[in-house]
C-alpha cells in the first residue's frame, strides 16, 4: 500500500497535537508519559496513515487505542478527539457501503459508555457534545460522497450522451453522403449507358455514314467529359454495397417553381425570382441545387412555421447562386444539425460555399456553386 501525502502531513500535524497536551511541556501537570504511554499515543494517531485506504480498520484501532489510554490513566484533552474526527469523515467520505459506514457509531458510543460507567473521568455534557461532532463528521463523509457519487454519474452520462451525439452525427453524414453517392450513381450510369449506345452506332456507320459517326464519337465526348466531372466527385464519398434499389428520376432546378406551388398550397407564403439567363447545368450540381433550396424551405416551415420566404436563383457568367431568406423570428432559427450538414456536404462536392445564419430578418441560406462556360 503506498502512503499518501496527504495522509502522512496529517499524522504529522496531529500527532503532536494528540501528544503534547499529555506531556509537561505542554502544561499538564502530570509526570513523563514513559515508552508505553508513547507507545499508546502513537498508536492512536498512526492509522491516519491508512485514512484514504483503510478508514474503517482506522476507526476500530483508534477507538480502541483511545479507550485502552483512558483506562490506563493517561492524561485526557479535548484536542485528543481530533484524529479520530478526521478518521470519521474519512470513513463517512469513502466509497464503503453504508451498513460498513455506520460502524463508525461505535466509537462515540464507546466514549458515552465509559463515562456513563465511570471509567472515562470526563464531563458527560461534554463528552456527549464531542460524541455529537463524531456523528456530525460521519454524516458529512457520507454526505460529501453521495455528492461525489452523482457527480461522477453526471459526469459519465455527459460523456456518454456526448459519444451518442458524436455517433448519431457520423451516421448522419454517411447516410448523407450514401443518399449523394446514390444519386450521382444515376447520373454516371446514365452517362456510361449514352456512352455504350452511341459507341456501338458510331462502329456500326463509321465506314458508310462516317458523318452520323463523327457525330455520335462527338456525343460520346461531352457525355464522357460530363462522367468523368461526376466520378471525380464521387471519390470522396462512400456508398454502402447494400444500396443498389433502382431510385426515380432526379429533380432539378427546372422543378423549383411545382415546389414552391407545393409549398404555397400547404399555407407556406414563398416567392420564386430567377435573376440571369438559365442554362443547362450537369445532372449532379442540378440535383444538389434542388435538394439545398428544399431543405432550407423545409427548415422554414419547421422551425418558422407561419412565416414566409423569398428564393432567389441567379445563373452567373461562372457560377449558380441559391439564396433563400425567411423571416421568422430569431428564436425560430434552426440549431446546426443534419440538415444544414447536409447542404455543406452537398456543397463541397462541387467546390462550392454555404452561409447559413441569421439574416436581416430572419434566417439565410446562401449556396454558390462554380459553373464552367
Amino acid at each position: 500500500m503506498r502512503l499518501a501525502r496527504r495522509d502522512i502531513g496529517l499524522a504529522l500535524v496531529l500527532g503532536p497535537v494528540f501528544l503534547l497536551p499529555a506531556t509537561p511541556a505542554g502544561g499538564c501537570g502530570c509526570p513523563g508519559l514513559g515508552l508505553g504511554g508513547w507507545a499508546l499515543g502513537l498508536v492512536n494517531v498512526l492509522p491516519l496513515l491508512g485514512r484514504s485506504h483503510h478508514p474503517l480498520a482506522g476507526v476500530g484501532v483508534m477507538t480502541g487505542a483511545y479507550a485502552a489510554w483512558v483506562a490506563t490513566g493517561m492524561p485526557i484533552h479535548l484536542l485528543q478527539s481530533l484524529p479520530v474526527l478526521v478518521m470519521l469523515y474519512a470513513l463517512g467520505s469513502s466509497p464503503l457501503p453504508a451498513r460498513r459506514k455506520l460502524l463508525g457509531l461505535v466509537t462515540p458510543a464507546v466514549m458515552l459508555g465509559m463515562t456513563i460507567f465511570g471509567d472515562f473521568d470526563g464531563d458527560l455534557l461534554e463528552i456527549a457534545y464531542v460524541a455529537t461532532v463524531f456523528v456530525g463528521a460521519l454524516a458529512l463523509g457520507a454526505y460529501v460522497a453521495d455528492r461525489r457519487s452523482t457527480i461522477a454519474l453526471l459526469h459519465r452520462q455527459a460523456d456518454e450522451l456526448q459519444a451518442a451525439r458524436r455517433e448519431l452525427a457520423d451516421r448522419a453524414v454517411a447516410a448523407e453522403r450514401s443518399r449523394i453517392a446514390r444519386e450521382l450513381h444515376d447520373v454516371v450510369a446514365h452517362a456510361m449507358s449514352v456512352i455504350t449506345v452511341r459507341a456501338g452506332v458510331a462502329a456500326h456507320v463509321l465506314t458508310d455514314r462516317p458523318d452520323e459517326a463523327a457525330r455520335a464519337l462527338q456525343v460520346i465526348e461531352a457525355t464522357g467529359r460530363e462522367a468523368l466531372g461526376e466520378m471525380r466527385r464521387m471519390l470522396t464519398v462512400l456508398r454502402p454495397d447494400d444500396e443498389d434499389e433502382a431510385t426515380e428520376p432526379q429533380p432539378g432546378v427546372g422543378r423549383l417553381p411545382a415546389l414552391v406551388s407545393q409549398l404555397e398550397a400547404a399555407g407556406v407564403p414563398v416567392t420564386l425570382r430567377v435573376e440571369g439567363e438559365p442554362r443547362p447545368l450537369s445532372p449532379g450540381l442540378d440535383l444538389s441545387a434542388y435538394r439545398i433550396v428544399q431543405e432550407a424551405l423545409t427548415n422554414t416551415t419547421k422551425h418558422a412555421a407561419g412565416t414566409s420566404a423569398a428564393v432567389t436563383v441567379t445563373y452567373g457568367p461562372d457560377h449558380l447562386a441559391l439564396e433563400v431568406i425567411d423571416d421568422g423570428p430569431p428564436a425560430a432559427q434552426p440549431v446546426p444539425g443534419q440538415g444544414l450538414q447536409g447542404m455543406a456536404e452537398r456543397v463541397a462536392l462541387f467546390g462550392g460555399t454555404l452561409e447559413a445564419g441569421p439574416g436581416e430578418k430572419g434566417f439565410r441560406v446562401y449556396a454558390r456553386f462554380p459553373v464552367r462556360s
